[in-house]
């Protein structure tokens, strides 16, 4: 179990997926991602990829957040998202996309774009530097909107800039990711961009 940090839910208990398979955010690394974000949260649409207990998100509904939609693969996550939806009672404010994210792209290409998106993926399988290249940015966030990703720091470091490769459908004047912060806590890092075009 893992406890919301703040806002309408703050102290309410979140279910967490059986074994060791899915890691949690810390307490005190998602209360220093909302502490950072907290004036863009009110009525934003959210995407939480590799949502695990959806704890990222359910975080988010509760401080202020519209919507949430939820990408989660592994059955046990799945489960838990779906009980901690019911305990929190926001069934009308929740999506769950239960695929991959290589077989969620399309879908979310085709929604609504995101106001925050939030990504918390498995630690040394090089996943961050995957959404970089493979998420359709242009149509998943909206300008202005903010992209956080919790990663370990190993031997390659996140880009300062992100543009899409020429010869893409996104060609480097219609997007551009830019890093407005970065902190560490412990083993992990936290890096925040921002949609400047």
């Amino acid at each position: 179990m893992i406890r919301i940090t703040g806002g309408e839910f703050r102290g309410r208990l979140l279910k967490t997926p059986p074994g060791k398979k899915t890691r949690p955010s810390h307490s005190m690394l998602r209360q220093a991602l909302y502490n950072s974000i907290q004036t863009r949260l009110s009525g934003a649409r959210v995407l939480d990829l590799f949502s695990g207990s959806g704890a990222l998100g359910f975080e988010a509904l509760s401080r202020g957040a519209k919507e949430v939609v939820f990408v989660e693969s592994s059955s046990g996550a799945i489960g838990a998202i779906k009980e901690n939806i019911k305990i929190l009672k926001v069934e009308s404010q929740c999506q769950l996309i239960p695929f991959p994210i290589d077989r969620a792209r399309k879908k979310l290409s085709e929604s609504e774009a995101f106001d925050l998106v939030l990504a918390d993926p498995p630690y040394h399988e090089g996943w961050e530097f995957w959404m970089f290249d493979q998420i359709p940015w242009s149509k998943v966030i909206n300008k202005g909107g903010l992209f956080c990703v919790e990663w370990y720091k190993k031997d390659r470091l996140l880009p300062e800039r992100f543009e899409p490769p020429c010869g893409e459908e996104e060609s480097p004047s219609t997007l551009v990711l830019q890093k407005v912060r970065e902190k560490n806590y412990g083993e992990s890092w936290l890096t925040t961009y921002e949609r400047t075009v």
